[in-house]
C-alpha cells in the first residue's frame, strides 16, 4: 500500500499538484490533535460505520434479495409458452383390442352398415363406478380392454357415455357420423363396442322404455357398431395399401398411419410432417409417403423458418415480460417486507412502480434482463433512496464478479473498505 501510495504522490508531484485534506477533515486532525483523540474520533467513525453496514446487512440486503425473488415469482407466473411445443405427429394404428376381435370373427370385413330406428333409448350415465361397465367374459380379451381403459379416465368414459348413450336412435348424429369418424378415434369406437356388449343385455339403472323396445335398440347399436369398426378398419387398410401416410392434419396436429410412417421413418425426419402442417396439403396427393418424400427439402425449410421466427418472437416476448415482472414484483415486495424496513420505503406502490417504469426506460433491452443489477439499482434508488446503499451494493456486485469464490461477508467487507476509503477521499483537495 505504502507503494503504491509513493507512486501516485510522484505522478502528482511530476505534474506540480499537491493533496492537501479539506477543512475539519480527519486527515487534518491527524495533524491537529493528539493521538489519543484521533483515536477517540477513530472509534465514533467506526462505530458509525458499524451501524450503517448492520443496517444495510440487517434491513436493505433482504429487502434487496426479496425483491430478485419477487420479479424470478413474477417471471415464472407470466412465463410466455412457447407454441412451438404445441406442435406434434400422432400415430394411429388399429387398436390391438379390435385387431383380436377380427381374428375371432365378431367384427368381420364384410359387414354392412346398420341403421337405427329413429325412436330412442336413454341411458343415463352411472355416478360411479362406471369403469365396472366395461368388462368381458374373456379374461385374455379383458386384457386388451384394460389397456384401452388405462389411457381414459372416468371423465373421459362418462363422455363417451354421454355422448353415445344418452340417445340411441338415429337421431343421434354422433352415432350416425361413426363410420366417418377420425380414425384417431378408433379407441374410442372400441370402448363403446365393449360397453353396449356388456349392456345389451343387462339393462342399468334409469332406463325408462321396456325390456323389448330396449333390448331391440341395443342389438341393433350392437350390430351397428360392428359394422362400424369393420368401416373404419377397411378405411386404415385402404390408407395402407395406398400408401397414404397423413389421415388428418389439424392446426398444430399431424395424424400419421402407423405401418406408413415406420417407413417413413426411416427416410425422413419428423419435421417434414411439420413443415407440411405450416405449409399446408395442395391436393390429396400431398398427404402420400411418396409426394412427401419428394418435397421432403421444403417442409423442412417451412418448419425451420417457423422455428426461427417463433423463437424471435417469444425472444422479444420473453423481453418485455421482465418489464412487467420489476413492476409487478412492487406490490409482492411491499407485502412481503419486514416491518423495520417500512419506515425507509421512499413512497407508495403506485408512486414506485411509476419510478420502476421510468427507469426501465432508460436500458436497452438485454440490460432489462439483467435481474441482479436492475434490483441493485431499483431497491437503493428507488425503494429506498435515503442512504448510500447502492455505492455498497453495487460494490459488493462488482467484487463477486472479479472474484465467483467470494462469500457474500468477504464481498460485504471489501464494499465496506471502499465506503471508508470513499469517504477520507472526499475530505482531500488536489491542487
Amino acid at each position: 500500500m505504502n507503494e503504491i501510495v509513493k507512486l501516485i504522490a510522484s505522478e502528482l508531484a511530476a505534474k506540480g499538484k499537491v493533496v492537501e485534506p479539506t477543512a475539519n477533515s480527519v486527515m487534518r486532525l491527524l495533524n491537529t490533535h493528539t493521538a489519543e483523540e484521533v483515536n477517540i474520533l477513530a472509534n465514533k467513525i467506526a462505530d458509525k460505520v458499524g451501524v450503517e453496514i448492520g443496517l444495510y446487512r440487517n434491513v436493505f440486503m433482504p429487502v434487496y434479495v426479496s425483491y430478485i425473488e419477487a420479479v424470478n415469482k413474477v417471471l415464472e407466473s407470466k412465463k410466455p409458452k412457447n407454441p412451438i411445443h404445441d406442435y406434434k405427429v400422432t400415430v394411429v394404428d388399429i387398436p390391438d383390442y379390435v385387431k383380436h376381435l377380427m381374428s375371432k370373427g365378431t367384427i368381420h370385413a364384410n359387414a354392412t352398415y346398420v341403421e337405427l330406428p329413429v325412436s330412442n333409448v336413454i341411458i343415463p350415465a352411472p355416478k360411479e363406478n362406471i369403469r365396472s361397465y366395461f368388462k368381458v367374459a374373456s379374461t385374455s380379451e379383458q386384457t386388451y380392454v384394460d389397456e384401452l381403459l388405462s389411457i381414459y379416465s372416468d371423465d373421459d368414459l362418462r363422455n363417451i357415455w354421454e355422448k353415445y348413450l344418452l340417445n340411441v336412435s338415429g337421431s343421434n348424429d354422433n352415432i350416425a357420423n361413426l363410420p366417418y369418424t377420425d380414425l384417431s378415434n378408433m379407441n374410442d369406437v372400441a370402448l363403446l363396442f365393449t360397453l353396449v356388449s356388456n349392456i345389451k343385455t343387462n339393462i342399468p339403472d334409469g332406463v325408462s322404455v321396456n325390456e323389448g323396445t330396449y333390448s331391440k335398440v341395443m342389438r341393433n347399436f350392437y350390430n351397428a357398431l360392428v359394422a362400424d369398426l369393420a368401416i373404419l378398419t377397411r378405411t386404415f387398410n385402404d390408407y395402407v395399401k395406398s400408401k397414404r401416410l397423413v389421415i388428418k392434419l389439424t392446426d398444430t396436429e399431424v395424424k400419421v398411419v402407423k405401418p406408413i410412417y415406420n417407413v417413413f421413418l426411416k427416410e425422413q425426419r419428423v419435421e417434414v410432417l411439420l413443415g407440411l402442417l405450416i405449409t399446408g396439403p395442395k391436393n390429396i396427393n400431398s398427404l402420400l409417403l411418396n409426394d412427401i418424400l419428394v418435397n421432403a427439402n421444403n417442409y423442412l425449410n417451412a418448419w425451420e423458418q417457423k422455428v426461427r421466427l417463433t423463437n424471435i418472437s417469444m425472444k422479444l416476448e420473453h423481453k418485455n415480460s421482465y418489464k412487467l415482472a420489476y413492476k409487478f414484483a412492487i406490490p409482492l415486495l411491499m407485502e412481503e417486507i419486514a416491518d423495520s424496513a417500512k419506515k425507509y420505503v421512499s413512497g407508495t406502490v403506485t408512486e414506485l412502480e411509476l419510478d420502476v417504469e421510468e427507469y426501465l426506460n432508460t436500458l436497452d433491452s438485454d440490460g432489462v434482463m439483467e435481474i441482479e443489477e436492475v434490483a441493485a439499482f431499483v431497491v437503493p434508488n428507488i425503494v429506498m433512496e435515503e442512504s448510500n446503499f447502492y455505492e455498497f451494493l453495487t460494490s459488493m456486485i462488482e467484487y463477486k464478479e472479479l472474484d465467483d469464490k467470494l462469500s457474500n461477508k468477504e464481498a460485504a467487507s471489501l464494499a465496506t473498505l471502499d465506503l471508508i476509503v470513499d469517504y477520507i477521499t472526499q475530505q482531500l483537495l488536489v491542487k
